[in-house]
């Protein structure tokens, strides 16, 4: 099962489910019609199973899918294990050929600026993360899906063991053109290889005419998490501040090369999850259509489908809105630190096997971009109040998908994912079919004129 990204966008969402026996009750409490032949029901009969999705792409030479790049080794009680490892393709910094000539080597390091509002979870504990040369060419002009990895030298050509403080900003000197320049930003730096650094220094001339040549000599880094942590840090590569600094001097003089992932840059993450022993692993799956819980992970985790079996019943209505509502399930005593996921999307899946966004969520695209996705489709956490009661809920207008539902057009299965899922670490518990807060699918309709 393939998850192929949209528009830059990873697309999936998931429909509810309300515990019925009948397809749809014509009852006063359900169904309200006045004259003129408007009605409205909120008890379709749903289903909502966990399943665990497959890879999807997450580098598209012609699309930027991602921005932010994960990297940890992620133990979540509820979720269960989790590595993100990064995969990044350096290029030249400038056309300017470098001089190395009567020059001696200081120091090789690698920073990288951190997505600060990416980061999840507890992160802030000592994490040892290591840095590897690449021994495979990645190539830039061909797609790459969630799992591939890239084969890398076994030892690492950086260590660096530190409390991450992604909000922190660090001061350090850089010298362009041996003018020095104090900078200050939000990243991790990571001393690499001395050894690589003057391999870099003493290479062949020709290693720095082109990038094809560069690329041959030096094919790019892995970064991984050694150690096991209770969040995720998130990077930005194509930030202009990451980079890999070439430090050295000349009479005194100090100067650096830098080496950058471009837009031409492949570049991509890839993950693995274990769910062996975790709360969720009872509901993966499960043959149990009526679970009282459904979970929703980004990364390569899980996603909910949602079944509308009685749909159908509602033929010959024509629909004005169609509102469905899915219910958070928040744990007792969990930290704030691990944040429910912000925005969710609903895809259907084709009869090919694919998964693309349902129409209610392209057009909102369509007519605003990010905002018109949260204004027209909704997908947001939202919070209401009931009998005094705060709930948090995913509400979501389907009305376009639903109408073609009623019609025997399309599937009767919806699937709710995470919001650009391959940067999100974030993850949700929600409440399913046999819950005491089901999802709930409101309709408004207009009887169809025979």
């Amino acid at each position: 099962m393939k998850l192929g990204n949209l528009l830059t966008l990873v697309t999936i969402v998931s429909l509810l489910a309300v515990s019925c026996n009948d397809p749809l009750f014509l009852g006063s409490d359900l169904l309200k019609q006045d004259q003129v032949g408007l009605g409205y029901t909120d008890t379709i009969s749903m289903n909502t199973t966990t399943i665990r999705q497959d890879t999807f792409q997450v580098y598209n030479p012609s699309v930027k899918l991602i921005d932010a790049f994960l990297v940890g080794n992620y133990n979540d009680t509820h979720f269960g294990k989790t590595k993100a490892t990064t995969y990044l393709q350096y290029r030249l910094g400038t056309t300017q050929f470098p001089d190395f000539t009567n020059t001696k080597f200081d120091s090789l390091v690698l920073g990288m600026v951190y997505d600060t509002l990416k980061v999840y979870g507890d992160y802030a504990k000592e994490t040892t993360l290591n840095v590897f040369a690449l021994n495979e060419s990645m190539v830039s002009t061909s797609s790459y899906v969630s799992d591939k990895s890239f084969n890398a030298d076994p030892s690492p050509i950086g260590t660096l063991t530190f409390i991450p403080n992604p909000t922190q900003k660090i001061s350090f000197t850089e010298y362009h053109s041996g003018v020095k320049d104090t900078i200050n930003t939000n990243q991790m730096r990571i001393r690499l290889s001395d050894q690589l650094g003057m391999q870099l220094m003493s290479a062949p001339d020709s290693v720095y005419k082109t990038n094809d040549n560069f690329l041959k000599f030096f094919k790019g880094i892995k970064i991984s998490a050694q150690s096991e942590n209770n969040g995720m840090l998130s990077f930005l590569p194509l930030d202009l501040r990451s980079k890999i600094s070439l430090f050295y001097s000349r009479n005194d003089t100090s100067f650096q090369y830098d080496f950058i992932v471009s837009s031409l840059s492949a570049r991509t993450v890839a993950f693995e999850h274990d769910y062996a022993g975790a709360f969720v692993e009872k509901y993966i799956n499960s043959s149990n259509k009526s679970d009282s819980l459904a979970f929703l992970q980004g990364m390569q985790g899980t996603l909910v489908k949602v079944e509308m079996p009685y749909i159908t019943a509602l033929k010959d209505k024509i629909v004005n809105k169609a509102e469905l509502n899915i219910y958070v399930k928040e744990f007792a005593g969990e930290s704030p630190l691990f944040r429910s996921v912000a925005n969710v999307l609903l895809s259907e899946k084709k009869d090919s096997g694919k998964f693309v966004s349902i129409n209610d969520v392209l057009v909102a695209i369509s007519v605003g971009g990010e905002s018109g996705l949260s204004k027209f489709f909704g997908g947001t956490l939202v919070e209401e109040s009931v009998n005094g009661q705060k709930r948090l809920k995913y509400k979501m207008d389907i009305s376009s998908h639903i109408q073609k539902m009623i019609k025997g057009s399309v599937d009767q299965s919806l699937y709710l994912t995470v919001y650009r899922r391959g940067e999100s670490a974030n993850r949700v518990a929600l409440y399913g079919t046999g819950s005491v807060l089901p999802p709930q699918l409101k309709i408004t309709f207009t009887d169809s004129i025979q």
